[in-house]
């Protein structure tokens, strides 16, 4: 094992209120309803433009255009900064790099640049190897991964390594699945953003960041 791929919204950070204060903006521009926090806090995973669907199905393509780039004027701008990290995620990190020699990786539907921006924001660029957004290829491809099984396989193939060789945590169902579509362990952090099931939580979980250290030691032995 070499590499943990981390998730970063309801894995690494509780990045919710920042996210909601954007779309709570946005929605005011556009004369719509925004869904309370608790409501909205339960679907954040996928991009934007998925999130708005799910509130707002019936929205033609002007208003999404809008509302989109009212979120990110805000968001990327000012309110990415209302972030908070999860407890012990650095001392983890830390521990688990000289304990295992791993090296990590963001993977996530953020944009590249905003998560960057958080991450040293935090202080944890110097730990963090690299991070991969739903918009990385875009200036190569033009256009953004379509889902995040495209971006994990596309950062395992810029690593050089496979699928084997790293272990991917995340917060949802969506992205235990795009990881088994890699053929990539995967490890439910259960504090996160969803509301995990009995009949959907993969064998392999953690209901606070520190207990990825043990958990990693028994995967990996």
């Amino acid at each position: 094992m070499k590499y943990v791929f981390l998730d970063f919204d309801g894995t690494v950070a509780d990045s919710s209120f920042g996210i909601y204060t954007a779309f709570k903006k946005a929605c005011k521009k556009n004369n719509l309803l925004a869904p309370s926090y608790e409501i909205f806090k339960k679907e954040i995973g996928p991009p934007i433009d998925k999130i708005i669907r799910i509130f707002f199905p019936e929205v033609n393509d002007k208003i999404l255009d809008n509302f989109i780039m009212i979120f990110r004027e805000d968001y990327d701008n000012y309110s990415y900064k209302i972030t908070k990290l999860y407890e012990n995620v650095e001392e983890t990190l830390i521990s688990m790099k000289s304990k295992f020699k791993l090296n990590y990786v963001v993977v996530t539907n953020k944009p590249t640049q905003v998560c960057k921006n958080i991450i040293k924001d935090k202080g944890l660029d110097y730990i963090i190897d690299k991070t991969f957004g739903i918009d990385y290829r875009k200036k190569i491809f033009k256009e953004n991964f379509k889902t995040k099984a495209e971006c994990i396989q596309f950062a395992l193939d810029a690593l050089k390594i496979n699928s084997r060789e790293a272990i991917y945590v995340g917060d949802t169902l969506s992205d235990k699945n795009n990881t088994y579509n890699v053929n990539m362990i995967f490890i439910a952090s259960t504090y996160g953003f969803y509301n995990w099931k009995k009949e959907n939580l993969p064998k392999y979980n953690v209901n606070s960041f520190d207990k990825l250290i043990k958990l990693i030691e028994y995967i990996i032995k």
